[in-house]
């Protein structure tokens, strides 16, 4: 998973040297604009199964769930194309970006092939497949680079190159993951599912959708926020400069939480299952990511600004005072990700879904508030968001390492502490 996941951004990371070339700011403005749309929305594009395919002790189960989470992405990215086209003059509107009819048919698309491609990531995950998971993650980077660079060179740099990579680059590996997993799962007798069942499946775990859904929503809506609040306030650059920012430090932390979590809640689950105590792993996890991040938070607050001018140009310096920002809250958050599956592995759904209620009103007063008492001051208000980030961080920590210490079966109510909590 690590070596895959090391690949993937290394191809990323060394294609945005040219790519930040290639485009102006305002270009990235428009793709991080209609990219956070569509993640914002991607959050509800399975109702919320997507998690539970792995839970499951029996296989069936797991198969029925499968098929049930796709059918509810196919209902949910067709809703959305309908609301795209009814709401595009609204958007447009709202954000801006007045030429946004180019560009929201891709938000549809985006959450049928996300959509798609993380509920076959759940299934390899379920079955250990981590080496399939792995070259997907290279083949999304890959594809992504190629037809963002090569369009971008030969036609000329426009922002529609910028979405259809986004697009393009999730469209393969869906494609190869579907074609690997039917000849390596074709003999399985789990294939054989029906309607009845699989709807039967989704009956079951209702209290995934009515839980984990709201969950996955706000937790989504806390995360694209301050693109879409920036698009009301600020200019596209003010946007490119961000999400620039955002999507390079996210790339070594993706790197390794991809990798971490993904196994991590595999484990997790077994744990639960036998009804031993978590804090071992969670306590290694942990403390193995903050040694990890730690370096390069004190490099990013010292040198942040100097080192996005090097590697990406002059437009890029401001990207840099951003990045500088945002790293405490994505140290915090890098190092809070066991602790959220944790959470979500003791079934702790409501919680889970009051604390990303809390933390998304918490960063839109923040974000509002900095606009309206420090009107076109993006420092200020970074700041603060950044400062909520970390809070919610510490918070997630805090609850995990409180209930880590109970074996499983949270529905027994001997489980005093993780019932509170929930």
């Amino acid at each position: 998973m690590f070596a895959g996941n090391f690949l993937a951004q290394l191809i990323s990371f060394l294609s945005a040297l040219i790519i930040t070339r290639l485009y102006t700011p305002a270009d990235f403005g428009v793709m991080t604009f209609i990219w956070s749309l569509t993640m914002t929305i991607s959050a509800g594009v399975s109702l919320g199964y997507r998690p539970a395919i792995i839970l499951p002790a029996d296989d069936q189960k797991g198969f029925q769930l499968f098929f049930f989470s796709l059918l509810c992405v196919c209902f949910v990215s067709a809703l959305a194309g309908v609301l795209c086209w009814l709401g595009v003059e609204s958007l447009a509107r709202w954000s801006g970006l007045l030429d946004l009819k180019k560009y929201l048919w891709a938000v549809p698309a985006g959450l049928l092939i996300l959509g798609m491609r993380w509920n076959f990531d759940s299934l390899c995950t379920r079955f250990k497949f981590f080496k399939l998971i792995a070259v997907s993650q290279i083949l999304v980077s890959i594809f992504t680079v190629l037809v963002k660079v090569i369009p971008g060179i030969l036609i000329g740099s426009t922002a529609i190159w910028l979405v259809v990579g986004n697009i393009a680059g999730q469209f393969f590996p869906v494609i190869f993951l579907f074609v690997t997993l039917l000849f390596i799962m074709k003999e399985k007798q789990e294939w054989r599912v029906t309607l009845s069942s699989i709807i039967g499946a989704g009956k079951e775990y209702i209290k995934f959708p009515k839980y984990n859904l709201p969950t996955q929503i706000l937790n989504s809506i806390s995360q694209n926020t301050p693109v879409l609040l920036f698009a009301m306030f600020y200019s596209p650059e003010v946007i490119g400069w961000y999400g620039l920012a955002l999507s390079m430090l996210d790339r070594p932390i993706s790197l390794i939480v991809q990798s971490i979590t993904v196994v991590f809640l595999q484990k997790s689950a077994d744990i639960e299952n036998t009804g031993e105590s978590h804090f071992r792993s969670i306590f290694k996890t942990t403390m193995g990511l903050v040694t990890i991040g730690i370096i390069p938070l004190i490099i990013l607050l010292i040198w942040g600004p100097k080192l996005f001018e090097i590697l990406f140009g002059n437009n890029w310096h401001e990207a840099g005072i951003y990045a500088r920002i945002l790293s405490p809250w994505l140290f915090f958050n890098f190092i809070s990700c066991p602790a959220d599956q944790l959470l979500f592995v003791k079934q702790l759904l409501r919680f889970k879904m009051v604390l990303e209620f809390i933390y998304l009103i918490s960063i839109t007063v923040v974000i509002w508030g900095g606009n309206y008492f420090f009107r076109n001051d993006i420092i200020v208000t970074l700041s603060a968001f950044s400062a909520i980030g970390c809070l919610r961080g510490i918070f997630v920590l805090i609850a995990a390492f409180r209930c880590s210490t109970q074996g499983g079966g949270l529905s027994s109510s001997n489980h005093n502490i993780c019932k509170k909590l929930n």
